[in-house]
């Protein structure tokens, strides 16, 4: 399939770049064409009748090759970006429904999965995708046949929401680009386990994030403080990642949260009395962890609780007593007039 790939792509001259053009490995490949040399008074006349060349001339600096770039003009296009996010994750295996991906001829705003607004890309949604799968779909592929989203995700500028979530062969990491979607909402990639490495801090540069979800993931590393910040955030889910460190104070800046959810995170510490600071918050999980120290008073103050730490394994309307040290006291719960439901339990 990836040669026959290339083949409609680029023709015969997928064997090797036609002459006045170039690629960094002298030929077209699944992810990239080939480059047109601008021709330089003084060049060799022989360059511009070499097939297969590798840079243009003797000059390394004269023209960047862009990764991604299929038509050779140093832009990628969002058309581009969406095919190189089909090749990175194997899509020759999504199913029969994402197949036209490869083909660029159709239009970005008429593929499966993707939405537009104003003719730019907005809305993504592979969650019918069977990504990184083999050509039998029921196993990862080989690993070096999938390379997981592609940095060049981050020129999608108009990208609102992006949905991968339950896509269990999807291997990689989350790339540092994706800090550059300003204008990210919604964000899922929850349930994917072999997605893996650490978060990266410039999450936090998303702004107009309401909805983050990574759980069930094989995140590591410490929580980034910069998610924290987020004060548009609305609910963020990051419970069943292998995570280091504490919850930071700065957490009080996420005013707009509603849902918290760092169940089974193996974060550690105290929880801290900025999370007072939360009026919105509804449901709060932090079971399953290495926390220790009391519960702080403050979240006597999130009066719209409904839920804290509650598991569906384990429910239990528990009544709150007096115990110095380690639960608050029955006074600063008294105003948590929608509380149903708490679970302290497995944090050792």
């Amino acid at each position: 399939m990836s040669s026959n790939l290339i083949f409609r792509q680029f023709g015969c001259d997928a064997i090797l770049c036609p002459a006045g053009t170039f690629h960094p490995d002298g030929a077209a490949s699944l992810y990239s064409g080939c480059r047109p040399c601008p021709i330089k008074q003084g060049d060799d006349p022989l360059s511009t009748k070499t097939l297969g060349q590798r840079k243009c001339g003797n000059d390394n600096n004269r023209t960047t090759f862009v990764h991604g770039d299929l038509n050779g003009d140093g832009i990628l296009s969002e058309r581009e970006v969406l095919r190189l996010l089909f090749t990175y994750t194997v899509g020759k295996n999504w199913g029969l429904q994402f197949e036209n991906w490869a083909d660029t001829t159709i239009e970005k705003c008429d593929l499966n999965g993707v939405t537009c607004l104003d003719g730019n890309v907005a809305k993504i949604d592979l969650t019918d995708a069977t990504m990184c799968a083999n050509t039998e779909r029921k196993a990862a592929a080989p690993s070096h046949e999938c390379k997981g989203i592609p940095a060049e995700i981050s020129k999608l500028k108009h990208l609102e929401i992006l949905t991968l979530n339950r896509r269990q062969f999807l291997r990689g990491t989350l790339p540092t680009e994706i800090g550059e979607l300003t204008k990210m909402k919604y964000l899922d990639i929850s349930s994917c386990p072999m997605m893996t490495g650490k978060l990266p801090s410039e999450i936090g540069r998303l702004t107009d994030l309401k909805y983050l979800n990574i759980g069930g993931c094989r995140f590591n590393g410490t929580i980034p403080e910069e998610i924290f910040e987020l004060n548009k955030m609305e609910k963020l889910h990051l419970s069943m990642n292998s995570f280091t460190g504490t919850v930071p104070s700065s957490v009080e800046k996420m005013t707009n949260l509603k849902e918290l959810l760092l169940s089974r995170t193996y974060v550690n510490g105290t929880i801290p009395g900025s999370i007072g600071g939360l009026l919105a918050l509804e449901n709060f999980e932090m079971y399953g962890n290495q926390l220790f120290g009391a519960i702080p008073e403050s979240l006597g103050k999130c009066t719209n609780l409904k839920r804290i730490g509650e598991s569906a394994l384990f429910e239990s309307e528990l009544e709150i007593p007096d115990a110095p040290g380690i639960l608050p006291t029955r006074k600063s719960f008294s105003y948590l007039l929608f509380l149903e439901t708490i679970g302290i339990y497995v944090n050792l």
